[in-house]
């Protein structure tokens, strides 16, 4: 069928398996944050659409990129929010945020999304995805 065709085509060109495209699609786990914007960038859509914070789909082409440590600074400073009292919130391990800040490694979808919640911004807008 072509719907087979059509996963088994993007699960190519993503490089995964199948196997793992189901346990997506089973809502067994969420993909790495990486892996989501390979979606996202894969279905011309936002995060957001892909994890049901936007109802509409909308082909979305995003072209500037920004690391996620500078946009979560930014988004630190533009809040006037200091490290140690995003900690203190105990939203996220005190180990993620300072990994997050130092460009060690991305948050999770999880904690994108509790991220998100707790700065009032799209998906799309923390991982550094601009229009």
């Amino acid at each position: 069928s072509s719907e087979s065709f059509s996963k088994e085509l993007l699960c190519k060109t993503l490089g995964i398996e199948i196997s793992l495209l189901y346990k997506y699609l089973r809502k067994e786990v969420l993909p790495f944050t990486a892996r989501a914007i390979q979606f996202a960038d894969y279905f011309k859509c936002s995060l957001d659409f892909l994890f049901g914070f936007a109802e509409n789909y909308q082909e979305t082409q995003f072209t500037k990129w920004e690391k996620f440590s500078e946009r979560f600074r930014q988004l630190l400073k533009e809040k006037g929010i200091k490290r140690q009292d995003l900690k203190k919130t105990k939203l996220f391990a005190k180990q993620s945020i300072d990994d997050w800040f130092n460009d060690v490694r991305l948050p999770t979808i999880d904690n994108l999304i509790e991220l998100r919640e707790y700065f009032g911004c799209t998906l799309d807008y923390l991982v550094g995805r601009d229009l």
